[in-house]
């Protein structure tokens, strides 16, 4: 007895792990809805071109913001009007070309209808001006992704540390780059060897009288030699002296003859 019941109880766990893991693994599916609004029978007549207001209608508040393709089957009997269509719009709009081309025709809109509040029908008259149906308007409808909206991490800027001394004022500037410049060897200048030596100002100038070239300066005491040359200086001298006087007494004399 007590063994069925630890196996029944093994069992009922066993169950709702099963459960619980198709629960997690099980894929989740995007949530969808049908919406329809008829338009009862309209007959109009205009001219090509001319839009026609076919009522507008309050969006169900679940189905605010979903986007919907939509469809209308027409029920116009035997009465067939190429050309006419139907503008649908709410948060943007679509739509349904030649609703009436053809008896009880089903056409479908282009693209995709986003929902706002309000639904909003217009009919746009084809080339004979007239229509004559009624509309079931289908929308199949699927709910808006989840955005999800990541916070970018918080940047901080961290200042260097400035200590401010009273009475000095610290500039802090970009930090110091090191840059080496290259080194430009200069052609050395050629050393001057020319000296130009000029007088000196204020200095004293002794001038030195030059010797005769070819007289040999005097040496030693005076000899016979130097006897010698005074004695014929004498006589060259005393012979001077001679002719001179005689010069002269033949001058006076000639002077008293005249």
């Amino acid at each position: 007895m007590k063994f069925s019941t630890r196996r029944a109880g093994g069992l009922a766990v066993a169950t709702m792990l099963v459960v619980l893991v198709g629960l997690v693994a099980a894929p989740t599916v995007a949530s969808t809805a049908t919406h329809v609004i008829e338009l009862p029978k309209t007959i109009v007549f205009g001219v090509e071109g001319q839009e026609i207001d076919l009522g507008t209608f309050a969006t169900p508040a679940d189905l605010v913001g979903y986007r919907c393709a939509v469809s209308t089957s027409g029920n116009n009997n035997v009465s067939v009007h190429v050309g006419n269509d139907l503008l649908v719009t709410s948060a943007d709009s679509v739509t349904l070309f030649g609703v009436e081309d053809a008896i009880n025709k089903r056409t479908e809109a282009a693209g995709l209808l986003t929902l706002g509040d309000q639904i909003t029908f217009t009919l746009v008259l084809g080339p004979d001006g007239i229509y004559s149906a009624e509309q079931r308007i289908e929308f199949d409808c699927q709910a808006p992704p989840t955005t999800t909206t990541t916070q970018p991490d918080d940047t901080s800027t961290t200042m260097p540390e400035v200590t401010t001394v009273p009475g000095e004022t610290t500039t802090t500037g970009p930090p110091e780059s090191d840059t080496t410049l290259p080194t430009t060897t200069l052609p050395e200048e050629p050393e001057d060897t020319t000296t130009t030596t000029g007088p000196e100002v204020g200095a004293e100038t002794t001038t030195t009288a030059s010797e005769p070239v070819g007289t040999l300066p005097f040496t030693g005491a005076p000899g016979s030699d130097q006897m010698a040359v005074l004695a014929l200086l004498a006589i060259a001298t005393g012979s001077g002296l001679v002719v001179s006087t005689r010069r002269s007494s033949e001058t006076v004399e000639s002077d008293r003859a005249d």
